[in-house]
């Protein structure tokens, strides 16, 4: 239902460009992997002349940069709405960590097939993560919510 938060996607480059930032390496400043999350504050104040100054840097183009002032990190979700029918089975929320070593494909396979072995939520999640952690060897944040939309094993 949702599209990454990256900051290669072009929207979201010309943003945080249009902020004054860039993007290196698929990151934001070289450094983060997603465009928008709940923490990263120093990413989310924005640049300030005087922060500027005292970083000793300048801008070739400062014409260019359009709003100093907005942060680089939001935590501002896109917004999908859908109607849930009796062919949906489940819901996952889960972080950027899960889907660096998961395809949306893998995990809805890896879902269906635990719930099916043994129709325990809390297991499925454990195991999910373990898998991406432990096995997949995820460098980043694992968090996982799932919930049961239909009973379907």
């Amino acid at each position: 239902m949702s599209t990454d938060h990256k900051p290669n996607r072009p929207d979201e480059a010309e943003r945080i460009r249009n902020a004054g930032g860039f993007v290196f390496n698929n990151r934001v400043m070289g450094e983060l992997a997603v465009s928008r999350a709940f923490g990263d504050c120093a990413l989310k104040l924005g640049f300030t002349p005087s922060l500027i100054e005292q970083a000793g840097l300048t801008v070739d183009n400062p014409e260019e940069v359009k709003n100093w002032d907005q942060p680089l990190i939001i935590a501002e979700p896109d917004i999908e709405v859908t109607t849930v029918t009796d062919d949906d089975q489940f819901f996952l929320l889960a972080c950027d960590g899960l889907f660096d070593v998961f395809t949306p494909e893998d995990v809805i396979a890896f879902v269906r097939s635990n719930m099916e072995e043994h129709g325990d939520t809390q297991r499925c999640c454990q195991n999910l993560t373990f898998e991406a952690i432990r096995k997949r060897n995820s460098r980043d944040n694992v968090s996982v919510i799932l919930i049961i939309l239909n009973k379907w094993w």
